[in-house]
């Protein structure tokens, strides 16, 4: 009596990592809206720590804050990384944001710009977006090619939306890609100890 059943789902690939020293959980393949569960789960059973994601800040992993200071001129500094060819920023997410009667923002539209070439962030100059005037730069998707050993570039597609999803595939690439939002500030600089990351 009281025991509950806890129902299974059929999961073709579930991936957790674990950084001791980062204090850093990375959960693939399971949804977005389990991620928290599973890692509340992990802290318990695992690392015998209850709660240890629970932070109140524990998802704030990332921001774009530096992306829409500089505006629709933004471009990736990636000269630290010789093995990094190219960083385009191929599609863009902007939302009008306004106070209701009660103080709270409400969304009112978006505006998305996509563009192969990288010059998705280029389209808000001719658009109605201005950020900072009540626009806010939600999410970006970027691909960043890499010298390989074959004739073509190595590719790698990112999408970045604050405050906590850096979505890609490969995760062999996860070291540059760590380090190139870091160096482009694009990392929030807090309490490593409460970090859960949501990197699929």
């Amino acid at each position: 009596e009281g025991e509950a059943i806890i129902t299974l789902r059929a999961v073709r690939y579930a991936v957790l990592r674990y950084s001791a020293s980062d204090s850093l959980l990375r959960i693939a393949g399971v949804p977005k809206a389990q991620q928290t569960q599973v890692a509340s789960l992990f802290a318990w059973h695992i690392l015998a720590r209850p709660r240890f994601f629970d932070g109140p800040h524990a998802r704030d992993l990332y921001t774009l804050a530096p992306i829409a200071e500089e505006g629709p001129d933004f471009a990736f500094d990636h000269a630290f990384d010789e093995r990094i060819l190219e960083v385009r920023i191929v599609a863009a997410a902007a939302d009008l944001l306004t106070r209701d009667e009660e103080g709270r923002w409400r969304l009112q539209r978006s505006w998305t710009s996509r563009d192969a070439a990288g010059g998705a962030l280029r389209h808000f100059h001719r658009s109605e977006v201005r950020f900072n005037r009540g626009w806010r730069l939600g999410e970006i998707t970027f691909r960043i090619l890499l010298r390989g050993e074959g004739k073509r570039p190595a590719q790698v597609t990112v999408r970045l939306k604050p405050p906590g999803t850096l979505a890609f595939r490969r995760t062999r690439h996860e070291k540059t890609i760590l380090e190139l939002i870091a160096r482009n500030g694009l990392m929030t600089d807090r309490d490593a100890g409460l970090v859960l990351d949501a990197a699929e």
